[in-house]
């Protein structure tokens, strides 16, 4: 018997990188999958490998931003899975955009749009559902290293993430009360479909070799495995925290 057998989970940004590898274990561990984000052809993609693996898996194409299209996300899961245990916030903007001084307003509200407030959303309206059952729910936020450490060109994703980590702290007091545990996943350098060539560059490979303790890239994998515990019974007691997944970047100093 896996470790979330029988429950209900919804995994957001699910069909591509972190959140693929998360839906895919989260399935192989017994769990039946909601899988929502914009892009549906790989949407589709991830959920038929589940299938083909004999998991149980639903594709949903959602956008975390609009509040009916959340409401129909959650109507189509209880509907044809059952009720929700377990949330990942996964889908968000992601990337550099330049020199603060010259990073317009439009694109530091397209990050806060997606990355703090389609999370918001999300959160509230799995919550109240969680609460209305008397589930002992989990919810998972995928943060970033960013979370606790700077980078130059990442303002607004690194502020984003900065508030995802103290969402998940404010969230943890506000939903013990209901049995409901709220944790964050901060990655670090994660290899996914989008920076491939970036982390297979011989330039990549020496950044790596000089500030990531592990010797390697990170793969969703990795993400998977950590979003599993925190999902389980077995995290009972964690609540309000994180776990960096970074291969010990934010261990050591580069100096």
């Amino acid at each position: 018997m896996g470790r979330l057998e029988g429950k209900v989970a919804i995994v957001t940004g699910g069909g591509k990188g972190i959140g693929k590898g998360i839906a895919i274990r989260f399935a192989a561990e017994g769990a039946s999958v909601a899988i929502a984000q914009r892009d549906e052809s790989t949407l589709e993609e991830t959920a038929a490998r589940i299938a083909d693996a004999g998991g149980k898996a639903l594709a949903i194409p959602t956008d975390i931003t609009d509040p009916s299209s959340v409401a129909d996300l959650i109507n189509a899961t209880v509907r044809e899975l059952g009720p929700v245990d377990i949330l990942v916030n996964n889908a968000a903007i992601a990337g550099s955009h330049g020199n603060f001084l010259e990073t317009t307003l439009e694109v530091w509200e397209s990050y806060m749009k997606t990355n703090l407030t389609g999370t918001f959303l999300m959160t509230q309206a799995v919550a109240r559902g969680m609460v209305d059952a008397g589930t002992k729910g989990r919810i998972i936020n995928i943060g970033s290293i960013q979370s606790f450490v700077a980078q130059p060109g990442f303002t607004a994703y690194g502020t984003s993430k900065g508030g995802v980590l103290m969402f998940t702290r404010l969230l943890a007091k506000d939903l013990a009360s209901h049995r409901i545990t709220v944790n964050l996943i901060a990655p670090g350098p994660i290899k996914v479909e989008r920076n491939v060539e970036m982390h297979e560059s011989e330039r990549f490979r020496g950044i790596v070799d000089q500030f990531v303790l592990a010797g390697r890239s990170g793969l969703p994998e990795d993400c998977a495995a950590a979003a599993v515990y925190l999902a389980s019974d077995e995290s009972e007691f964690v609540t309000g925290t994180s776990i960096t997944v970074d291969g010990g970047v934010t261990a050591s100093l580069p100096f």
